[in-house]
């Protein structure tokens, strides 16, 4: 008896013994895949950073050197030639600061302002830079505030600006004929805050009901052949609502499959000085 007991107690111990060795091992697998996994992503930020400068430095050259070109006058066919150039820098410049931002909100590593700035000066700023796409392709390009919000708002400015160029430019990507319309409306959340309300609507081509769930997300296209068409990274969509949310936001779709889209956000603004 005392035999059995003293054989049993050792292979409890051997097996307890197995068992921990089994767990540290595990442990320490874990360990190793989580920090391989964030030295992974250390360097893949760090990558796409300095990748996105290196690039960012010879495209600006480009561009400012067409620019200079194109102010001397250029013969027709030149100046065709010329704006080519222009127009496909203007995309790939777009395209690698979508994949920098796409990475920076990855990282963490975004930081929003909180600054007095005029909010008829920033819709503007933002018709201005879209009113030429809009011009090309023969479309309306109507902007609207609401009387009862104050002018003087304190929030990021830079990023609001880059919320409307995404959603306004991908409204006038994907509208042939009509109009795009960016409306403000407001009401008084709570003492000196405004609850603002953005719509941007178009007459476009719409949203399939199945496809609506996805737009959001990163490198998302409606349809695989739009990318081609079109153009773009799938990535404008996902940098705006994560830039809307980590502002307190929300972000809204309604579409119409033929007859156009309507993209909506909200953000609490407190009243400038």
């Amino acid at each position: 008896r005392q035999r059995i007991i003293r054989n049993s107690s050792f292979a409890g111990l051997a097996a307890l013994l197995f068992f921990s060795i089994v767990v540290m091992r595990q442990r320490n697998k874990v360990k190793k895949e989580k920090e391989r996994a964030e030295k992974s992503e250390r360097f893949k930020q760090q990558f796409l950073t300095n990748m996105s400068h290196e690039i960012r430095t010879p495209m600006n050259a480009v561009m400012g050197m067409t620019e200079l070109l194109l102010d001397k006058n250029p013969r027709a066919d030149q100046f065709g030639y010329l704006d080519g150039i222009k127009k496909s820098s203007d995309t790939l410049l777009h395209i690698i600061n979508d994949i920098l931002d796409s990475s920076k909100i990855e990282a963490g590593k975004i930081e929003l302002e909180q600054s007095d700035f005029s909010l008829s000066e920033t819709l503007d700023q933002v018709k201005q830079m879209l009113s030429f796409r809009a011009e090309e392709k023969g479309l309306q390009l109507i902007t609207h505030i609401d009387e009862n919000i104050p002018d003087t708002l304190i929030g990021d400015p830079v990023r609001l600006n880059q919320i409307l160029i995404n959603l306004g430019g991908n409204a006038i990507k994907f509208t042939e004929q009509g109009r795009v319309v960016l409306e403000v409306e407001g009401e008084e959340a709570e003492p000196r805050v405004s609850h603002l309300t953005f719509h941007v609507t178009d007459t476009g081509i719409g949203i399939p009901k199945e496809k609506m769930q996805t737009v959001f997300e990163s490198f998302s296209q409606v349809h695989s052949s739009d990318s081609r068409k079109f153009g773009g990274t799938g990535l404008g969509l996902s940098i705006s609502k994560q830039l809307i949310e980590l502002q307190g936001g929300k972000i809204s779709i309604e579409s119409d499959e033929g007859k156009g889209t309507t993209f909506s956000f909200s953000i609490n603004y407190p009243s400038g000085s």
